[in-house]
């Protein structure tokens, strides 16, 4: 992945592109996380929650009927005593056993809070949550009797001491004269006003006792709910298939970071270093089979690769106008890259505008050209080379073609490299190009042997193919550098099975795809 510079916006095409085009490593991580999710769910136990609401009540009572309202921080406590200790031996004896610990949330700002119980069973869950909120009550209706009374204990203690006081004094009213008569009055009415004050506080705990028994009451009872809790399968397939996503679409982004295939224009026209991209020839989706050759300009002349050719054609003819290009080597970097493919229906598109073309099969390797038109390939290139034929004999003019001929490449020799380099190779071609408006020569790929390095030094202009997802970043890089080190002129670059040519409104415009009958066969007589 290689984002263009510039504007943050073709930075996002880019990656878009990326993304769209390692799609399915994207799915393919979105479905794995949620079928692992799933699958992990489905084995998990299933927790349901049984949940009942308790009002938090004041027992600070301040008068008849009226309480002083409950602080944040008597709720925080209140909220610690459902989950006590205390309130757990209730529960227990509630359930006859034991029950998990509760969640006990506050709701809002509110004084209720809601009590919650997760267990395997859900009737189970609903019966402990009501015992929590209930052992609640019992707990602390049963801590503040205690404080109660507690209380009540110490008044009536100071009452009943006080009654002892008062009747001590009584009798001595009953011998005491002058001034410890008064003494004893004074003091009995201290000790009597006493008595009235703790007896007062004595009715107010009593009465508090009556109003204020307990700090809350349960608003909600649990109910039997059937909803699990955990797992929760589509919420979890929800988070496990974002969190898929982003994996995947970084997996996409790394694949695409390490891939050293060409993928588009974009990427081509940074490797080539300002060579110009001749044309863009789009997938034939019917040719399954590359080693079948397809003549595609003459079996689908109105289709979009056939219109591709022909852009191509033109292309090269523009090239001519500054330094011309009568011989012209059609190469790439490494094997099945659609150099001979390109070679044979560029040549056939060039002579349907009656030029004259001679098309000349020097891969002497592998030569395939012939099977394109349906020609022996017996006597060519090296039967010249070598004095078996001249080159009369052996050029062939192509069946439904009057200006295109055909060199065949000849019997496979020994030693291609140096039968290229012979200086009757460079007469062949002298003659040749004295004779065409311009040669095509089909050649060997530039890496595996020397074959195309050798043709580069004698032919006026090379055209690399290069194959859209197919060949690597750095095979196209050392190809252009193995054709510098012998001053070729490298003219351009054509890119084969490009996706983008599709995207090109002039390769459709006009035109829809027809089957037409395939040019006639050439006869083995020359």
């Amino acid at each position: 992945m290689e984002p263009n510079g510039g504007e943050g916006g073709t930075d996002l095409v880019t990656y878009l592109r990326v993304l769209w085009r390692r799609k399915w490593i994207v799915l393919l991580a979105i479905i794995v996380a949620v079928a692992g999710v799933l699958a992990v769910d489905s084995q998990r136990t299933k927790i349901y929650q049984g949940t009942a609401t308790i009002l938090f009540v004041s027992q600070n009572y301040v008068g008849p009927g009226e309480v002083s309202p409950l602080q944040s921080n008597d709720i925080l406590t209140d909220i610690q005593l459902v989950q006590s200790a205390s309130d757990y031996l209730h529960v227990v004896k509630l359930l006859h056993g034991s029950a998990p610990k509760p969640i006990v949330a506050q709701v809002g700002t509110t004084n209720t809070a809601t009590v919650s119980v997760n267990s395997p069973d859900a009737a189970f869950a609903a019966k402990a949550a009501n015992a929590y909120a209930r052992a609640y009550t019992i707990v602390s209706e049963s801590q503040y009797l205690a404080t109660q009374k507690g209380v009540e204990s110490q008044i009536q203690t100071q009452i009943d001491s006080l009654q002892s006081q008062i009747s001590a004094v009584e009798a001595q009213l009953g011998t005491a004269t002058g001034t410890p008569l008064a003494n004893l009055n004074t003091q009995l009415g201290n000790l009597q006003g006493n008595l009235d004050s703790l007896r007062a506080q004595l009715t107010q705990v009593q009465v508090e006792v009556a109003q204020t028994p307990s700090g809350g009451r349960v608003v909600t009872q649990a109910t039997l709910n059937r909803t699990t809790v955990s797992p929760k399968p589509v919420t979890d397939a929800i988070i496990f298939g974002l969190i898929g996503l982003v994996l995947g679409i970084a997996l996409a982004l790394l694949r695409d970071l390490t891939d050293d295939r060409v993928r588009d224009k974009a990427t081509l026209d940074q490797l080539v270093g300002g060579l110009p991209t001749l044309g863009l020839i789009p997938r034939v989706e019917e040719w399954r089979n590359k080693r079948t050759p397809l003549l595609v300009s003459a079996l689908e002349p109105r289709s979009a690769p056939a219109e591709a050719y022909r852009g191509l054609r033109t292309s090269i003819q523009f090239l001519g106008m500054g330094k011309p290009v009568k011989t012209l080597q059609i190469t790439s970097p490494i094997a099945t890259e659609g150099k001979t493919t390109t070679a044979a229906n560029l040549a056939a598109t060039m002579a349907q505008t009656g030029q004259r073309v001679v098309l000349v099969s020097c891969d002497l390797r592998r030569p395939r050209v012939h099977e394109f038109f349906d020609l022996p390939n017996d006597v060519g290139f090296t039967s010249i080379i070598v004095g078996d034929a001249t080159l009369e004999e052996a050029l062939v003019q192509v069946p439904g073609y009057s200006s295109l001929h055909f060199l065949p490449s000849g019997p496979i020799p020994p030693n291609p490299s140096e039968l290229l380099g012979l200086d009757r190779a460079l007469e062949i071609f002298s003659t040749l190009r004295a004779q065409a408006d311009i040669v095509i020569v089909d050649s060997p790929p530039v890496m595996p042997v020397t074959d195309a390095s050798v043709l580069a030094a004698t032919v006026d202009g090379v055209l690399l193919i290069v194959s859209a997802n197919s060949t690597k970043k750095r095979d196209v890089r050392h190809a252009i550098e193995t054709l510098g080190r012998v001053d070729a002129r490298v003219v351009g670059v054509v890119l084969n099975g490009s996706s983008e040519a599709d995207s090109y409104g002039y390769y459709r415009y006009g035109y829809r795809p027809k089957k037409e009958p395939k040019a006639p066969a050439a006869s083995s007589a020359r």
